[in-house]
């Protein structure tokens, strides 16, 4: 469980998240963590819920993920000649349910499926004084699935130096954070951490533009005895730019989405809140040890940099370069489902198109998987089925208002429940719902509850 790194250890060496983009860190030598030691600590399981709602204009909606964590304390090290520590996560039992009134329960999702999508375990660094650096995954995961375990990694990040300001940075900014303490007892603390927008050095905002940005965010943060009690907190990101254009997105502890807005005079905000809270703690002996190729997992920040966004275009180009057309992947893919190096050159491409759009001169990927998905979409052979369904994870992934209706609009065609139920999946996964698609979701909840009354 995350805490104090082992106190006899000293040694030499910014979700819910990524910010502006989720890309490969591309740190130097001091951005290396090096574990030097198993840990012995216990492996402790938590709850975590979180609520976000956004409101542009007068669209509102709501998003709820819950879940459970379970951290394992996985070696010591060093990061940046600090001493260190690495955890690693297992979700279980995820639920996820999206909705656009506050007023309706909405709908659960709650499948095979969903955890299936989550069940990659993944890790992230945390140095002696409380600071979460680093964030460790798999390189081909949905950039929505990182981003909700980015937030959840921040969740843990807390200040044992007790210090009554400290620069911090997390998945909306860095910033500098003040504290204040309370000790009810010997090694306990229970931290209260606020930031507001005066004391934001480094936004979610364009940099270059310097657009204004409002954050306000309050948080709770409980450790006792070098292992998180619990963590919860409220945060609220604003953007305002009358007669503007300008591209948003934020990610906090609170959310388990990235929101990429257009705004003209129309102000964006979106208010997050959630809870972690640990359950128990079990015997790291007689926990099963889940095996984890940490050797094959991609580093990042929470807070990603405009450096990142540069590296993000050179990888573009080089995956490019290797694949000018993505449809001779597609139709090895189609030979060979198994083909997990073409499955993940189409999933990067799509990934990274979705931020910075196609390069110039390339047929956007969107549309070979687009034209793909329609050479298949009416067979009903197994095989064709199964390449419909990774077809849906490209189009969520990419997550552009075209590939949301089409995942529309095969949830109202397709017939199989089965296949109904991954694409609801993978529609909830989307990163950024556009308002245009709301009353399209909550005509689609209305219809699953008549259906399943009657």
């Amino acid at each position: 469980m995350p805490g104090k790194p082992h106190p006899t250890r000293v040694l030499p060496s910014v979700a819910l998240a990524c910010v502006a983009v989720f890309m490969v860190c591309q740190g130097g030598a001091k951005e290396e963590y090096t574990p030097t030691e198993a840990c012995s600590k216990d492996t402790c399981l938590y709850s975590y819920s979180a609520t976000l709602v956004k409101v542009m204009g007068e669209t509102e909606s709501r998003l709820r993920v819950s879940t459970s964590v379970r951290a394992m304390c996985e070696s010591v090290g060093t990061f940046d000649e600090l001493q260190a520590t690495r955890y690693c996560i297992d979700l279980e039992n995820t639920m996820i349910s999206p909705q656009q009134d506050l007023d309706e329960e909405g709908s659960d999702v709650n499948t095979e499926e969903t955890n299936e999508l989550l069940k990659e375990p993944f890790c992230f660094i945390q140095t002696s004084d409380g600071k979460i650096v680093l964030v460790q995954h798999n390189h081909d995961e949905m950039t929505s699935v990182v981003n909700m375990k980015k937030g959840i990694a921040a969740a843990f990040q807390g200040n044992f130096k007790q210090t009554a300001e400290e620069v911090e940075e997390d998945t909306q900014s860095k910033h500098v954070s003040q504290y204040r303490y309370e000790t009810p007892g010997e090694d306990h603390v229970i931290m209260y951490r606020t930031v507001d927008s005066e004391n934001v050095m480094q936004s979610a905002v364009n940099e270059e533009n310097e657009k204004p940005i409002g954050i306000q965010k309050s948080e709770v943060v409980e450790y006792k005895k070098g292992v998180l009690q619990s963590s919860s907190g409220t945060v609220k990101v604003t953007v305002s730019g009358p007669g503007q254009t300008e591209q948003f997105s934020y990610q906090s502890a609170a959310d388990s989405v990235t929101y990429d807005e257009s705004f003209g005079s129309n102000e964006l905000s979106g208010t997050g809140k959630y809870t972690l809270k640990l359950q128990k703690c079990s015997h790291k002996s007689s926990v099963a040890k889940r095996n984890v190729n940490i050797l094959e997992f991609t580093k990042s920040r929470l807070h990603v940099t405009s450096e990142e966004e540069k590296h993000g275009y050179f990888e573009m180009a080089q995956l490019r370069k290797e694949a000018p057309s993505i449809k001779p992947l597609l139709l090895r893919l189609h030979n060979n489902l198994t083909d997990t190096s073409a499955g993940n050159h189409v999933r990067s491409i799509l990934r990274l198109e979705a931020k910075n759009g196609p390069l110039p001169g390339t047929v956007p990927a969107i549309t070979e998987v687009m034209d793909y998905l329609s050479l298949v979409s009416n067979s009903s052979s197994e095989k064709d089925t199964e390449m419909r369904v990774l077809l849906y994870s490209f189009l969520s992934a990419e997550g552009s208002i075209d590939s949301q209706k089409a995942l529309m609009n095969a949830i109202q065609t397709t017939k199989d429940q089965k296949e109904r139920n991954t694409l609801t999946v993978q529609l909830a996964f989307v990163a950024n719902i556009h308002p245009d698609m709301l009353s399209e979701i909550e005509n689609l909840i209305v219809s699953s509850n008549d259906t399943t009354d009657a």
